[in-house]
C-alpha cells in the first residue's frame, strides 16, 4: 500500500541530486575562493556560473509545472464536456455497460 510518505518522495531524488550537487559545488567554490592563495577569481566565477545554472534549472522546473497544470486543465475541460453531453434523454435511457454485477 502506498503511503503519503512514499507519494511525497516519489521522483524527488533527481531534484535532490541536482540541487545537492549544485549547492555542494557552490560551497566548494566559496571555500576555494576563501582559502586558496591562487585562482580566487576563478573560484568566484565558477560559483557564480553554478548559481546561474541552478537559477535556470529552477525556472525550468517552474515552467514545467505550469505546463503540466495547463495540460491537466485541458484534460479536465475535455472530460467535463463529454460528461455534460451525456445528459441527453437518449444517453440517460441507455444501459450503462459498466453496471454489471460481474464487474
Amino acid at each position: 500500500m502506498t503511503t503519503v510518505v512514499d507519494l511525497f518522495f516519489a521522483g524527488i531524488w533527481g531534484m535532490v541530486w541536482h540541487w545537492g550537487l549544485g549547492i555542494g559545488l557552490i560551497i566548494l567554490c566559496a571555500f576555494g575562493a576563501w582559502f586558496s592563495p591562487l585562482y580566487k577569481k576563478d573560484f568566484i566565477y565558477a560559483g557564480i556560473i553554478v548559481i546561474v545554472a541552478l537559477c535556470c534549472e529552477a525556472i525550468g522546473i517552474h515552467d514545467e509545472k505550469a505546463h503540466i497544470a495547463a495540460q491537466q486543465q485541458a484534460l479536465v475541460d475535455a472530460v467535463n464536456k463529454v460528461v455534460n453531453s451525456t445528459t441527453t434523454m437518449k444517453s440517460q435511457k441507455a444501459k450503462d455497460p459498466y453496471d454489471n454485477r460481474n464487474n
